[in-house]
């Protein structure tokens, strides 16, 4: 008897919904079901990732518009925009523990229940539209192969390989050095930055006939407006792939600077491993008409190439005679480490006269990015910018150098 008055129930109870729904189906909310789209997509890229020919072909082919388009937009606003959203997203985690804290507090007060309810959702949107456009603006053209070439055949160098190489950028770098353009004193002339902005992306594209990706439009630089924390944590320039800016530290060298810019253009490209920036953003100085950015380029290919010989000779031989074997090889000329003291010198100065960051802080973040580099170098293995000496080792010897 009691079953029979539980099933009539049961009937009535679903006569009252309409459709019969309420029970028998719970309806997903809109916001739950764009969180749900949002994660499907996300999930796609990730596995899409996976498939290096099909990153291959998203770099070349569809990722250009995306670059050219949105990069040309940002480019009408004066300041990094960038950067400005990623302070703001800083912000937004901050109060997201704030609102948590107080929620232990004021749990009881519907109203603020509600409030962050409606934060913490809005959040999780944002955050979800963020990993796409990273996933879509960096993350498949970062997993696309080096130099979009297919896969590298890797050839084994010896110390002699190393040491070839390495003293034909000795010697480019002495002749750039007396070709370059001096005041009276003797002193380096730097091009103003926007020419050199003007005359790094013209190098580059003159190299899109080898390296396609390399055509289309370059963004402006903008100067970071946290240069002095940069600075501190040794970063010279940022690419922010979800508004195409290219941004740089406004107290880097002048004779670092074109390689710096060529290295982030190249980012902006699609070539977003560190070990491809470094490459190519080099070569293009190196290739161009431009005895400064000859200059530039050399110096700092022949810094990753001078370290990669120093620890080639300390892996073969005792440390002393390696310091001994190191001193024999080609120097720079004492007019390119006068050009370099010289440059950092008026950095430094320039920072010391504008400094307003606390010591502590800059002490701190230092040490932040010294363990970020570690493992950033660790993480990337080969395509860290370490792994440029490969690159230039493998088109250097196809060139007969």
């Amino acid at each position: 008897m009691n079953e029979y008055l539980e099933i009539g129930e049961l009937i009535d109870t679903l006569k009252n919904h309409k459709s019969g729904k309420g029970i028998c189906e719970k309806r997903i909310s809109a916001y739950h079901k764009t969180v749900l789209i949002l994660t499907a997509v996300i999930l796609i890229i990730f596995f899409l990732s996976l498939i290096v020919p099909l990153c291959d072909f998203y770099a070349d082919v569809i990722y250009p518009f995306i670059a050219d388009g949105l990069g040309a937009m940002t480019a009408k606003i004066l300041f990094p925009v960038g950067e400005v959203l990623m302070y703001a997203g800083i912000a937004a985690v901050l109060l997201c523990l704030v609102f948590a804290l107080l929620y232990m507090i004021l749990k009881e007060n519907a109203g603020f229940r509600r409030f962050c309810r409606s934060y913490y959702r809005v959040c999780l949107l944002i955050s979800l539209v963020m990993v796409i456009l990273y996933g879509i603006n960096w993350y498949l053209p970062f997993k696309s192969s080096v130099l979009g070439h297919g896969k590298r055949e890797k050839s084994e160098y010896t110390v002699d390989d190393i040491r070839m190489l390495r003293e034909f950028f000795v010697a480019q770098i002495n002749e750039a050095a007396e070709k370059v353009e001096r005041d009276m004193e003797g002193g380096l002339i730097c091009p103003d930055r926007n020419d050199a902005d003007e005359k790094v992306a013209k190098a580059l594209e003159d190299m899109g006939s080898e390296y396609g990706r390399l055509n289309g439009y370059y963004p402006p630089v903008k100067e970071a407006m946290c240069s002095e924390l940069l600075d501190s944590m040794d970063i010279g320039g940022y690419t922010y792939p979800f508004t195409m800016e290219v941004t740089c530290n406004k107290y880097i060298t002048d004779l670092y600077y074109p390689s710096l810019i060529a290295h982030e253009e190249c980012h902006h490209k699609g070539y977003y491993k560190e070990n491809e920036g470094v490459f190519l953003g080099c070569l293009s100085l190196m290739r161009s008409d431009d005895v400064f950015l000859k200059y530039s380029g050399y110096i700092t290919a022949y810094g990753f190439m001078d370290n990669a010989y120093w620890d080639a000779l300390c892996a073969e031989l005792p440390k002393e005679q390696a310091i001994q074997v190191y001193r024999e090889q080609p120097q720079l000329s004492d007019v390119v480490r006068s050009d370099l003291d010289l440059a950092r010198e008026k950095a430094e100065a320039k920072i010391n006269a504008e400094q307003t960051l606390p010591k502590e802080i800059k002490e701190s973040a230092k040490q932040a990015s010294d363990v970020g580099w570690d493992a950033q170098g660790k993480i990337l293995d080969e395509d860290c910018y370490d792994g440029s000496v490969f690159l230039f080792l493998d088109y250097f010897s196809l060139q007969g150098q």
